[in-house]
């Protein structure tokens, strides 16, 4: 299964199908708890970049989103954007907290992480994030391809177009980015066309070789 996570859930509460919910603890845009209610699939980020995280903020969240525990993907611990160092050392405070509430738990990739800084036996998904030359590059994938190996759930940030899912990403287990709240018509197409295309079978093939950095369903580009 792959699906396509929206921070602005309400216009599509009636389409589970291709589309969950994606929300973090500083701005919420409407729609996250009528989504819960109707069991749509989910991931909670946290925004530690943000001045408006804090921890006691998070475990509130925690604490509140318990009774929708089963239809979670991930609690995304906290991370730093583009900082490797930083990221580690925010997972080494904080990673044991989605599994004390009983959420799966989820790690951010940053750019310059290798196979080997994951805490793998420490994860239920890993989150692609870092830059686009990270997350579409031999880096990212072969982060992702390691995850796969492993049967974790892997989740990529900030696509913005169906286009952009099957260019790069047709191995994701799930994506999201901001596209269906600025642009809800506009895109909201593509985005189900591209999901039910990953879903029919072609995608889900990640093969990594030295020199190709990008794939198309079934072609790589090198």
């Amino acid at each position: 299964m792959t699906i396509y996570l929206s921070p602005k859930p309400q216009h599509f509460l009636n389409d589970p199908v291709h589309f969950g919910c994606i929300f973090n603890v500083a701005k919420q845009v409407g729609g996250q708890f009528e989504a819960l209610e109707l069991g749509c699939w989910w991931i909670f980020d946290n925004s530690r970049f943000t001045n408006q995280w804090s921890e006691p903020k998070w475990i509130r969240w925690l604490e509140r989103l318990q009774p929708y525990r089963a239809t979670c993907l991930g609690i995304v611990v906290p991370d730093r954007p583009f900082d490797r160092e930083g990221t580690l050392a925010d997972f080494e405070r904080y990673g044991h907290i989605p599994r004390f509430y009983g959420y799966p738990t989820t790690f951010v990739t940053q750019n310059g992480m290798t196979v080997d800084d994951i805490p793998w036996s420490e994860i239920d998904c890993l989150f692609i994030g870092g830059d686009d030359d990270h997350k579409r590059g031999y880096e990212g994938q072969q982060l992702a391809l390691e995850a796969k190996r492993r049967g974790l759930w892997v989740h990529v940030g900030r696509s913005q177009s169906g286009t952009a899912m099957l260019d790069h990403w047709t191995w994701a287990d799930s994506l999201d980015g901001t596209t269906l709240v600025k642009h809800p018509t506009q895109q909201v197409e593509s985005i189900t066309a591209g999901v039910d295309y990953i879903n029919a079978g072609t995608g889900h093939q990640l093969v990594l070789l030295p020199g190709v950095w990008s794939y198309r369903p079934g072609k790589a580009v090198i």
